[in-house]
C-alpha cells in the first residue's frame, strides 16, 4: 500500500484524527478481572479506548486502526505481552504512522522485567496502577509524544467512528446501523466491481465507485473513501487491469477490515469521553443542597 495519497479535499483536511482535536486513542489489553478497571480509568482521564482480552485481539485490532498508545497486561499464558510486542513490532514497519509507544504491565517492574520488556519491543514495564494518581502518570508517560498522522498519509480505520458519532449526535445504536449499511454496500460494490473489471466496463466501474465514495464520505470512511476515488479516475490506458485490480484488493482489505472492526466492537466506548462523576454527581449534589435548604426553611418556619 502506497503510503501516499493523490490530493482530495474531503480526505486531508483531518484524516486520521478522532473527532474534536487530539484525544488519545489508547488500545489495551487485559484480563478479564482487570478489563472494566482499565476501560473505566481510560475514560475517566479523557482518553478513548478500546479494551480486548488477549494477545490475538490485540494484533486484529492493531491491524485495523492506529492507535496512540498499547497497554499489555495479560497473564494466561506469561508470555503472551512480550510475543504480542514483538508482533506489533513487526508489522509496524509495513505502516506509515510513527511508532506507536507500548508499556508492559508487571508485578514489579524490575529491572530484569523492564528489560526483557524493551528486549521484546515495548517501551517499558510499569506496575499496574491502582489509584487515579496512578493511571495519570501512566498515561503520562505513555503519551509523551503526539503521534497524529500526517494528513496525506493513508487511514487504517476502516471508519473512523468518532467523527460518525459526532454527525450521528452521539447516538450509538444510528452510528452503528450506519456502519451496517455501508458494509453492505461495500461487500455489493466489490462484486459488481469485479464484474466490470472482467468485462472492461469502465462506465460501470465509475458509476459504482462514485456511489461508494459518497457512502464511505457518510460512513467517515478516508480509506474507502481515497480507494472509491481513485477508481472513478481510472480510464483505458496502459495498466487499466493491473491497476483496477489493486484498488480492487484494496477495498477487498478493507471490507476485511471492517468486519474485524465490528467482530470486536471497536468505538464502543468512545461516546463517554467524559469522567462518569462529571455532570451527574454534580447536578445530585445541587438538587441535594436545594432540598436541604427547603427542608431547613420549613422546619424553621413558625406554627401557625
Amino acid at each position: 500500500m502506497s503510503a501516499k495519497i493523490e490530493p482530495l479535499a474531503p480526505l486531508t483536511a483531518d484524516a486520521g484524527k478522532p473527532a474534536g482535536g487530539a484525544r488519545a486513542y489508547v488500545l489495551a489489553a487485559a484480563d478479564a478481572a482487570n478489563a472494566g478497571q482499565f476501560h473505566a480509568a481510560l475514560l475517566e482521564n479523557g482518553c478513548a479506548c478500546d479494551v480486548v482480552g488477549n494477545a490475538a485481539d490485540v494484533l486484529r485490532a492493531f491491524s485495523v486502526r492506529d492507535y496512540d498508545l498499547i497497554l499489555l497486561d495479560l497473564h494466561s499464558p506469561p508470555a503472551a505481552c512480550l510475543e504480542a510486542a514483538k508482533v506489533l513490532r513487526d508489522r509496524e514497519r509495513h505502516f506509515p504512522e510513527p511508532r506507536v509507544p507500548v508499556l508492559i504491565f508487571t508485578a514489579g517492574a524490575s529491572d530484569a522485567e523492564r528489560a526483557e520488556a524493551r528486549t521484546a519491543g515495548a517501551d517499558d514495564a510499569a506496575v499496574r496502577p491502582c489509584d487515579a494518581d496512578g493511571w495519570k502518570a501512566v498515561l503520562k508517560q505513555g503519551l509523551a509524544e503526539e503521534r497524529r498522522s500526517p494528513p496525506t498519509l493513508i487511514p487504517r480505520e476502516p471508519v473512523q467512528f468518532e467523527a460518525l458519532l459526532a454527525s450521528c449526535q452521539n447516538d450509538m445504536g444510528k452510528a452503528h446501523s450506519s456502519v451496517a449499511s455501508f458494509a453492505d454496500v461495500l461487500h455489493d460494490t466489490i462484486a459488481d466491481a469485479r464484474t466490470g473489471l472482467a468485462a472492461g466496463d469502465l462506465e460501470l466501474l465509475h458509476r459504482i465507485a462514485e456511489q461508494l465514495r459518497r457512502a464511505a464520505s457518510q460512513s467517515a470512511s478516508g480509506r474507502v473513501q481515497r480507494t472509491s476515488y481513485l477508481m472513478t479516475r481510472l480510464d483505458k490506458s496502459a495498466g487499466f487491469a493491473s491497476r483496477g485490480k489493486e484498488l480492487l484488493q484494496e477495498l477487498e482489505l478493507a471490507e476485511a477490515d471492517l468486519s474485524t472492526w465490528r467482530e470486536l466492537q471497536l468505538g464502543q466506548s468512545v461516546a463517554d469521553s467524559k469522567p462518569r462523576s462529571g455532570p451527574i454527581k454534580t447536578n445530585i449534589i445541587r438538587l441535594s443542597s436545594f432540598l436541604k435548604n427547603r427542608l431547613d426553611i420549613f422546619s424553621k418556619s413558625p406554627a401557625r
